[in-house]
């Protein structure tokens, strides 16, 4: 298993003191980022994912679909396409935050910091298409 991947899957398992707080209050900015940094997917780049798993394509508004070529070694042999989480801006950064999607298992992976580490998403946040086929093609 890849070291960044396992790391991530460490830290995902050992719950933190943080973690297991009872706090009401919103979260901060750090917290959200350490949030992220423990192994969790944000929803909106599950609802990405979910998107591109039923429609085989970016949502409006979201760059995506180009080939992710996995050149580091990151993440296991595949076929990959990346997708932006967040919505394009005109005159504002896109933002480091990307999903990168395995064509021929629909597997994904979500990068809060534009592909240095990768979370797994869990498989009880992937919706599977109708046709039990996806829509993304690579080959």
């Amino acid at each position: 298993m890849n070291p960044r991947i396992l790391v991530v899957a460490l830290l995902i398992a050992v719950p933190s003191a943080a973690t297991m707080s009872h706090q009401q209050s919103a979260p901060s900015p750090s917290a959200a980022t350490s949030e992220r940094a423990r192994g969790a997917v944000p929803q909106k780049a599950l609802d990405v994912y979910n998107y591109v798993i039923l429609h085989g394509r970016a949502p409006k508004g979201i760059v995506g679909g180009t080939v992710w070529h996995n050149r580091e070694k990151f993440l296991p042999r595949g076929h990959y396409r990346e997708f932006d989480v967040n919505p394009k801006t005109k005159g504002v950064n896109r933002g480091p935050e990307r999903i990168v999607i395995d064509s021929d298992t629909n597997k994904g992976w979500y990068t809060a910091d534009h592909y240095r580490t990768f979370v797994p998403i869990p498989p009880t946040h992937r919706k599977e298409p109708k046709n039990g086929k996806s829509g993304i093609h690579v080959h």
